[in-house]
C-alpha cells in the first residue's frame, strides 16, 4: 500500500516493485496534461541551469510515454547550442538492450515495438551508450541512494552495465528525470542496478556520486 507524505510516495509495508510499478503508473497517467507540461519545462529549466546540457557534446534522452516527464524542451535547448540530442533504439539481440541515434524531428522517427518513435536503424549513425556524455533516463520511482525503478524491461541496466564493472567511470553520466512526487521513502536494489549520478525533479536536483 502506498501513502503520499510530505509529497513523498512510501512504502507502509514492504511493497512489491510490480505494485510500486502500477501504482505510481497509475498516479503519473492521471495528471493533468497542463501539469505534466508545466512540471516538464520547470524540469528542463533546471537541467539547464545545472549547466547539465553543457557537460558534454553527445546527451542522449528519451521521447515521452506514458506520462514521463517530457523532453522536448531539453531537446530544443540542446538545438540551440547546435546540438543533435540522441533518443533510445530497442536492440533485440544478442540481448535485450539499447542503441542510441540521433534525433532530429518527429518526422525522422518511427514506432518500436511499444510504439514509441526511434529513429531509422542506420549503421553509420548508432552510437553505443558508452559513446555518450550523458543520458537523461526516464523512470517509475527513484530514493535518494540513487535507485531506481523503471518500466521493467531493463533496457537501460543492461546497457550501462558496464557501469557496475567501473563504479567511477567518467561517462556517460545518468540523470533521471521525475516528478517529484515520484519520490519514495527506500527501494530495494538488486545486483544489476545501475545507479544514477542524479535526479532532476521540478522541485529540486537530487546528486548522489
Amino acid at each position: 500500500m502506498l501513502r503520499r507524505k510530505r509529497g513523498i510516495l512510501f512504502s507502509i509495508a514492504m511493497t512489491a516493485p510490480a505494485e510500486i510499478r502500477t501504482r505510481v503508473r497509475e498516479w503519473r497517467r492521471n495528471q493533468s496534461p497542463a501539469d505534466t507540461r508545466r512540471k516538464s519545462r520547470q524540469i528542463a529549466e533546471r537541467c539547464i541551469a545545472a549547466g547539465l546540457l553543457d557537460t558534454g557534446f553527445r546527451v542522449a534522452a528519451y521521447l515521452a510515454n506514458d506520462g514521463e516527464v517530457d523532453t522536448l524542451d531539453i531537446f530544443e535547448a540542446l538545438r540551440q547550442r547546435g546540438r543533435t540530442g540522441f533518443i533510445p533504439i530497442l536492440r533485440q539481440q544478442p540481448q535485450r538492450a539499447l542503441w542510441f541515434g540521433p534525433y532530429a524531428d518527429p518526422g525522422s522517427t518511427q514506432p518500436n515495438r511499444y510504439g514509441i518513435p526511434e529513429p531509422a536503424i542506420d549503421g553509420d549513425t548508432i552510437t553505443d551508450g558508452r559513446e555518450l556524455d550523458l543520458v537523461f533516463v526516464p523512470l517509475v520511482t527513484f530514493d535518494l541512494h540513487g535507485n531506481r525503478l523503471g518500466m521493467g524491461g531493463g533496457y537501460y541496466d543492461r546497457s550501462f552495465a558496464f557501469r557496475l564493472e567501473d563504479p567511477s567511470p567518467l561517462k556517460p553520466r545518468l540523470i533521471g528525470l521525475a516528478f517529484e512526487d515520484q519520490k519514495i521513502e527506500r527501494l530495494d536494489a538488486q545486483a544489476w542496478d545501475v545507479p544514477l549520478d542524479a535526479v532532476v525533479t521540478e522541485a529540486a536536483v537530487y546528486s548522489f556520486r
